[in-house]
């Protein structure tokens, strides 16, 4: 029996990476933000999916991946997002 990609973990890496490289962009770090809240739902959504039978899918160490990537997006998407709202209050 082949076995398929894991659901969602594609989406879920996507979103991730998308997460992580938007975070360190002053701009556009709260994209950082928002795109590691999506990339933690598509994790959790296909954790769910996979635990159910995991002798189906293949490839499971993408949703630690992903998940790793989009918290790291989320935590310093938030220090970069605060860290710029503090620089514009007590800079100018």
């Amino acid at each position: 029996m082949r076995r398929t990609t894991a659901p969602c973990a594609i989406t879920a890496m996507i979103w991730g990476g998308l997460a992580a490289i938007f975070a360190i962009i002053p701009i556009t770090s709260i994209l950082g933000i928002i795109f590691g809240i999506f990339g933690l739902t598509y994790t959790n959504k296909g954790k769910k999916i996979y635990d159910m039978d995991p002798t189906l899918y293949a490839t499971p160490g993408l949703y630690h991946a992903a998940k790793v990537c989009s918290i790291a997006g989320l935590a310093v998407g938030a220090l970069v997002t605060i860290t710029t709202i503090l620089v514009v209050i007590f800079v100018s």
